[in-house]
């Protein structure tokens, strides 16, 4: 299929996990269904009373949360490829080359291009979150207070780093994308 100047949209499916087969209509590579033709919501009201929302003035992530600044693993794919260093460039393209060397699917050229990519990418991200866990600790305590019938009661409570969480899901995404290239060892 030709799908004309812009390619095709290289969103992902949500539903489906599939790249999406409509033709992108600008060169940011998604179709109007993806976000190609959208400048954000019309009505914001909804967002006024919400503090942690873009573009309020207490915008931002709730007090305490530091989850990407530490390891870096929520980063959406597009802009971890945007922020990469030269040499972790060189990287991802030699780990894309060997999982394409490895893929036995039988998959479109393109398709299987945009897979192999995806999984070098995910491996970084997985990382990421494996070396906050190493460095921060599986979990920790942290000081909590509840106020009951008017008393306030302090009391220490085991909080897991969100990493463990994020690197489980990191690692599902990447093992499916393993099964749909046929790549495993």
């Amino acid at each position: 299929m030709n799908y004309g100047r812009f390619g095709r949209c290289t969103a992902t499916a949500k539903s489906t996990g599939k790249r999406c087969g409509r033709p992108a209509i600008g060169p940011h590579g998604k179709c109007g269904f993806h976000g190609g033709k959208s400048s954000g919501p019309k009505n914001t009201e909804y967002l006024e009373e919400n503090d942690f929302a873009r573009g309020n003035s207490g915008g931002g992530a709730p007090k305490l949360n530091t989850n990407a600044v530490q390891s870096g693993a929520w980063v959406d794919l597009e802009k971890l490829e945007a922020r990469l260093s030269e040499k972790e460039r060189d990287d991802v393209e030699r780990t894309t080359e060997a999982y394409l060397k490895r893929a036995t699917a039988d998959l479109p050229e393109d398709e299987l291009q945009a897979k192999a990519r995806e999984i070098a990418l995910l491996q970084i991200l997985r990382f990421r979150a494996t070396g906050d866990v190493f460095t921060r600790g599986f979990a920790w305590e942290e000081p909590t207070s509840v106020d009951v019938a008017g008393e306030s009661y302090e009391y220490e409570s085991t909080r897991v780093n969100p990493s463990v969480g994020r690197g489980l899901d990191l690692s599902a995404r990447w093992r499916r994308l393993m099964s749909e290239i046929e790549a495993w060892p």
